[in-house]
């Protein structure tokens, strides 16, 4: 089912252009990998709009258009959120009521909507109680009864809205530890204990299934790591992406090597197949490039792992080339290019 999410601020629609998407190479088919020419830009991730404006929101599919009716208080942050619902087969229309703190549980909170998305009888609702604190609300069609609800990391949504990537949330943590990114996926098409497939399903903070790294099982505390020095895995693109309805790619740190990561989720999130690809960083860092951007001491420090100046601003399938991803940079003097055409792992 091909859904519509429609989302406008208040005073006016505004885009925020955090990153970039592509047009079609101008040369032929690549060997094996090169640079490329052309990039227009993508819609940012909604967790990255501003953080203390609500904004008017309708998402529709064939069966219903919702929207945000109005929120309460006018004067931000509102403590409820209104929504309406209407059937476009029997056009019977109907409301529920979203409120900002929700017992029994008062461990989480919404003060701003940023996302709403339908996928069958449910619907995703993305908001946040701080500027990079996000929970999901699963919601049943029409009776708005909360069916999950869990906390998450930079999410984005699959293009068919079946699928929910995010980063596993980082709990409070005492002691000398490090944090290491552990990527997960919630699927809309399947219920509450099925998203937790190991554990409790009114744990907040630990649903989803883990697809990466090697051996992550989203437990509880499964994210940190003993040690300040400890190695860690650690996102280095700019988000997660969708390269189609089923498939997310993104690139990971660790510990000083960057790899693009490929989840294909053809077979639903308990069965991932991952596949990686090594980003050559001498062949995208030249730190004769750079030498005058930087101190002695910062580019001694730099070149003993100068793979932390890769950052992958966008990752988009490459429309002339099947089976080619098109990486985007993050601008940086000591970088030989600024976009590599690469074969899928």
């Amino acid at each position: 089912m091909r859904l519509a999410l429609i989302s406008r601020t208040f005073e006016g629609a505004a885009a925020i252009v955090v990153s970039a998407t592509l047009l079609a190479l101008a040369a032929a088919p690549p060997k094996r990998e090169q640079t490329s020419v052309g990039i227009t830009a993508l819609p940012p991730a909604t967790y990255a709009s501003f953080f203390g404006q609500q904004r008017q929101m309708i998402a529709d599919s064939l069966q219903w258009q919702i929207r945000l009716a109005e929120w309460q208080p006018l004067a931000w942050p509102p403590e409820q959120f209104k929504f309406e619902l209407r059937n476009e087969e029997s056009k019977a229309v109907s409301q529920f009521t979203l409120h900002a703190w929700r017992p029994p549980s008062q461990a989480l909170q919404v003060n701003q909507i940023d996302e709403i998305d339908i996928f069958g009888d449910r619907l995703l609702i993305l908001g946040r109680a701080g500027a990079s604190s996000t929970e999901a609300d699963v919601v049943d069609l029409p009776s708005g009864r909360i069916l999950d609800r869990f906390s998450c990391f930079m999410p984005v949504v699959s293009p068919d809205h079946r699928f929910v990537a995010f980063l596993k949330s980082f709990p409070g943590h005492p002691g000398p530890v490090s944090v290491t990114a552990e990527y997960l996926v919630y699927s809309l098409a399947q219920g509450s204990a099925f998203n937790r497939p190991h554990f409790k399903p009114d744990i907040l903070t630990d649903a989803g299934w883990a697809v990466y790294p090697p051996g992550a099982t989203n437990a509880p505390g499964s994210n940190l790591v003993p040690g300040l020095d400890s190695p860690v895995h650690w996102i280095s693109s700019g988000r997660l992406f969708w390269l189609d309805a089923h498939t997310m790619a993104f690139t990971d740190r660790y510990p000083a090597e960057n790899r693009l990561v490929v989840v294909d989720l053809s077979k639903e999130v308990q069965a991932p197949v991952v596949r990686t690809k090594l980003l050559n960083t001498s062949g995208l860092i030249d730190l004769q490039r750079c030498r005058n951007n930087y101190s002695p001491e910062d580019l001694k420090n730099i070149s003993a792992d100068p793979s932390g100046l890769i950052r992958v601003q966008q990752i988009s399938p490459a429309p002339e080339t099947p089976g080619y991803v098109r990486l985007r940079f993050d601008p940086s003097p000591c970088l030989t290019r600024t976009e590599l055409t690469l074969e899928l792992p």
